[in-house]
Parts: structure tokens; C-alpha cells; sequence
């Protein structure tokens, strides 16, 4: 574990707001998410390493051939990929687009289909092997700015929950600053620490996701990251349909049972979800409690897409996502 300065003004000086813990490791694994006394940035602090962070990024992480989940939910998930592609394409139509964390290069796939140079980065071999072998090239292993493209290269970059993940987030956003185009897209999207759902359920957030959540950001701190006089915002979307209901259904249920227990019946890959997380999780897993999981979430999903449609309307939403147009340079 590292303690780090804050990542925006460098101060030292931090008030711990609540100690959480990663659902996917012991219990009393605790850690500090702080606010920043100065300018007040929220992140984790202490923090995994850079070797630590690599083992909350395995196999089981993404999934048996990378793919989380099946059937229903595989197919809502590609829907919503393609819907985020053409979401852009009436922005920009056509040119180089990278996708910052791209995971399996479903998004890109569906650029490349409308005729996009596609472009992607990912933390580890483990999470960009499926988009390897779909999109055969152009898939870099590291820190984006490892890979040193060059100035003005990229029409359209994308960020889609990677942000909050980033040991050095500001320092990315200079180089996406340098190697998009002047008029070029930025597109963002961050769990938002300040929604009603943050605020309501601390350590039982779903999207709190610590310690893989370096960063924790809201409409302010991402204000002070990403300038007025470098950035335009065009488009603020404040309803995420895949994101928002469930992170309350979720966090309601992780009050009773913890461990994100929904998320994981979810994903589950075999048949026999019993003996998946026997081996995988639990010790003794009774069939109740997943009956009992499943049938709450069903018997909130209508009040929670009523609180959910409210909180957006009101800047208390979940999940921000925010298209940003790069100003061009005047001499």
C-alpha cells in the first residue's frame, strides 16, 4: 500500500470522510477514502502499488473469455455499446478514435464497422486479450501515456468508467489534451461521489468499487480537472439506464447482505451457481439468499427507476457522463 498527496493541488492534508473496504477481499481490509482539505478532490488513500493493483485486475475480475455475463445482459450490453457509437458518430461521423480502457473492444468493433480507425489501451494482457483477437491491431498494453502518439492524432477519445481507475488522472488528461485534435471529443463517464446514492449508502456504494476506485469524482472536481479555457462541455448525459437503477438496487441489498451478492449471481458463469461461488467466494452459500436477492432487486426496480429518473434531474444522479470538445488553440 502507498499514501499519496492529492493528485489536483499536491496538499498532504486530507479528511477522512468514512473507511470502506473492497467487497472482493476480507472484510477488515480497511481503506481510507479522503477529501482533500485545499481543493477537495476525493480519492483512496492508502492505495494498492502499482504491482498490488494487478491482483484486483485478474481473470476472475473480468470473466471467463472476458465476458462478465450471458444471455440477456450480454445482449443489453452490446446494445448499449452500439448505442454509445452512434451516440458520437452524430458529434464527429468519421476519423481516428481511441478508447482509454477499452476492456473487450466491443465499442471499438462497432466504430470500426462505421468505418473508424479504432485505437485502444488496457491496463494488462488479461483485459485486452478479447479485443486483440477481434480487432487484430492497434490494441497497447500500459499507460496511455506510454505509447507517445503524436500531437493532434486522435479525433475522438473516450473514457468510459476508467478515469476513477487512473494513479495519475490529471496527468492523462494533459495528453489527451496534446493528442486529440483541436475541436476533438472527449468523452467521460465516472461513478459521481456527491449523488444521492454516495451520500446515502457510503461503503455500501456499489459504484465505490475501492481499492480498484482511485478517484472519486463529482461535477466540481471534474470542473477543476478538465478547464473552461481548454474544454467545452457539449453534452452533459445525467441518466445512465445500464448504470443508475442498479447501483441502488444493489447498494440497497449490500445493507443486508454485503458483497455486491447481486452483481455476482449475475455474472455468475455456470449453470450450478451454487457450487460457482462455493469455490469462488463462499464457504456456505444457501439458495435462499440468492432467491432472496434476486426477488428484492425485482421488487425495488420500479421504485428505484422513479428515484433514479430524480436524482437526475437534480445533479444527485450516480453516474455522470460528459462530452467535452478541446478548444482550438488561438495564437
Amino acid at each position: 500500500m502507498e499514501k499519496v498527496k492529492c493528485e489536483y493541488c499536491n496538499s498532504d492534508q486530507f479528511l477522512i470522510l468514512f473507511n470502506g473496504y473492497n467487497f472482493n477481499k476480507n472484510k477488515n481490509y480497511k481503506i481510507n477514502v479522503v477529501s482533500c482539505l485545499r481543493c477537495g478532490l476525493t480519492y483512496t488513500n492508502p492505495r494498492p502499488d502499482k504491482n498490488e493493483i494487478l491482483e484486483y485486475y485478474n481473470q476472475d475480475y473480468y470473466g471467463i473469455n472476458n465476458v462478465k455475463f450471458k444471455g440477456l445482459i450480454e445482449k443489453f450490453i452490446h446494445l448499449k455499446r452500439k448505442i454509445r457509437a452512434l451516440r458520437i458518430i452524430k458529434i464527429i461521423n468519421s476519423g481516428k478514435i481511441l478508447d482509454v480502457g477499452c476492456g473487450r473492444g466491443i465499442f471499438l468493433n462497432y466504430m470500426k464497422e462505421l468505418g473508424w480507425e479504432v485505437y485502444g489501451t488496457e491496463i494488462t494482457d488479461i483485459a485486452a486479450k478479447f479485443a486483440k483477437k477481434i480487432l487484430k491491431s492497434n490494441i497497447f498494453i500500459g499507460p496511455l501515456e506510454d505509447h507517445k502518439f503524436p500531437d493532434n492524432f486522435f479525433d475522438v477519445i473516450t473514457l468510459f468508467h476508467v478515469l476513477e481507475h487512473l494513479p495519475h488522472p490529471l496527468k492523462t488528461l494533459q495528453e489527451i489534451y496534446r493528442i486529440l485534435k483541436p475541436n476533438g471529443l472527449l468523452v467521460i463517464s465516472v461513478p459521481n461521489i456527491n449523488s444521492w446514492q454516495a451520500q446515502i449508502f457510503k461503503t455500501k456504494w456499489f459504484h465505490l468499487d475501492i481499492p480498484r476506485h482511485f478517484f472519486h469524482f463529482d461535477y466540481k472536481s471534474l470542473s477543476k480537472m478538465l478547464p473552461k479555457e481548454k474544454w467545452h462541455i457539449l453534452k452533459i448525459k445525467r441518466f445512465s439506464f445500464e448504470f443508475e437503477p442498479f447501483g441502488w438496487v444493489q447498494s440497497i441489498l449490500n445493507i443486508f447482505f454485503n458483497s455486491n451478492l447481486l452483481y455476482n449471481i449475475l455474472k455468475a458463469k455456470t449453470t450450478n451457481t451454487l457450487t460457482y461461488y462455493a469455490k469462488i467466494q463462499f464457504k456456505i452459500f444457501r439458495w435462499s439468499t440468492i432467491l432472496l436477492n434476486i426477488g428484492w432487486g425485482l421488487i425495488l426496480l420500479g421504485p428505484v427507476l422513479l428515484i433514479s429518473m430524480l436524482s437526475s434531474l437534480t445533479n444527485y444522479n450516480g453516474i455522470i457522463e460528459i462530452y467535452y470538445q478541446k478548444y482550438k488553440k488561438i495564437n
